[in-house]
């Protein structure tokens, strides 16, 4: 686990003027709070459709029909749900946190329809589009924390993509 990590997925248009494989879109670039590196570079051989990505890996134990975290829970919001069209929503705003009694993390991205979530779903899976340019940014959090970035959902006026409480 790092404090911080961030990934830029890359825009279809990119790939398709660089001839890009067909999983290109897909493919993204990643750095975390122990890189050195001062340019971001892509991450090659995985893509964000991966459980071994880095949005994959925390995500992951979200999903499948009781969720892999029996001391946690989580709310993942979006402004345009999976299955829907935008909604009413104070904020353009799009994320997932999930906490339990050791911490947690906090996701906020920029991807529409994004996470499809409610667990029954089976495994982590990319279920977006994949045209755009897309970011996310997670941050790790400790229990005197999780209140402050769940109370972030209030001000949102958040639509819950999915929710699970343990």
């Amino acid at each position: 686990p790092v404090d911080w990590w961030f990934v830029y997925k890359m825009p279809q248009n990119s790939c398709e003027k660089a001839g890009g494989a067909p999983d290109c879109a897909l493919r993204f670039a990643y750095v975390d709070a122990a890189t050195t590196a001062t340019t971001l570079s892509v991450v090659p051989g995985v893509t964000l459709a991966s459980a071994e990505s880095a949005l994959g890996r925390t995500l992951s134990p979200l999903y499948g029909a009781v969720p892999d975290v029996s001391d946690m829970g989580y709310v993942a919001y979006n402004d345009e749900p999976p299955d829907t069209t935008t909604t009413s929503s104070a904020f353009h705003a799009k994320g997932t946190i999930a906490a339990g009694t050791g911490g947690g993390f906090f996701v906020l991205h920029s991807v529409p329809k994004f996470p499809a979530l409610p667990p029954s779903l089976g495994a982590y899976a990319w279920t977006a589009s994949q045209v755009y340019g897309q970011d996310a940014l997670c941050v790790s959090l400790n229990v005197s924390t999780v209140d402050a970035a769940a109370a972030l959902l209030r001000v949102y006026h958040a639509s819950a993509a999915g929710v699970y409480a343990a």
